[in-house]
């Protein structure tokens, strides 16, 4: 029998998370409440458990011979650069631009 869909699944978790903070809606705020510097606990793991086994397939012997071929990190840092300070960017002007106009 193969998996269902990964639409079908992802379904199914909204539908039983609905449910279960209806049934338990208690509990799920005592888990709610379990935080450190506005952090929640419970998602910190989660997002944890999903970013370790990237960190553990990273080949670090092969990090010594990046020089060869930067294009692949060239294209990573300037996506996570500049893409972010442009966004930033252009929230300042529009906001700018509009709390002037509402003046």
């Amino acid at each position: 029998m193969s998996p269902p869909p990964k639409a079908d699944t992802n379904n199914l978790c909204i539908v039983a998370g609905v449910l279960l903070g209806n049934l338990l809606p208690g509990f799920f705020q005592i888990v709610a409440g379990w935080e450190y510097a506005s952090v929640n606990l419970i998602v910190a793991v989660l997002i944890w458990a999903m970013v370790y086994p990237m960190m553990v397939a990273v080949d670090f012997a092969s990090l010594r011979h990046i020089h060869k071929r930067p294009k692949g990190l060239v294209i990573t840092r300037k996506k996570k650069f500049d893409v972010p300070i442009r966004a930033q960017g252009a929230a300042t002007l529009w906001g700018t631009r509009h709390a002037h106009a509402a003046a």
